[in-house]
C-alpha cells in the first residue's frame, strides 16, 4: 500500500517528512548544546550540530 506502519521504525538514518521532530525537538538541542554548537535552517527543515570534546 506504500504506507509505513507506525509500529515499524524507519531504516537507520531515514526519517520520512511526516515524522520529522517538532519544534520541541530543536528546543531540547538548544538546551543541551547551546547555539554555539548548532545551526537550524530558517524553516527548521534541517539541523546541523557540531560536536567537540567539551560536549
Amino acid at each position: 500500500s506504500g504506507i509505513v506502519s507506525a509500529h515499524k521504525p524507519p531504516s537507520p538514518g531515514y526519517y520520512p517528512t511526516s515524522i520529522l521532530p517538532s519544534s520541541s525537538f530543536y528546543d531540547s538541542f538548544t538546551n543541551l548544546w547551546g547555539p554555539q554548537h548548532q545551526s537550524v535552517s530558517e524553516d527548521q527543515s534541517s539541523l546541523t550540530i557540531w560536536l567537540d570534546k567539551s560536549s
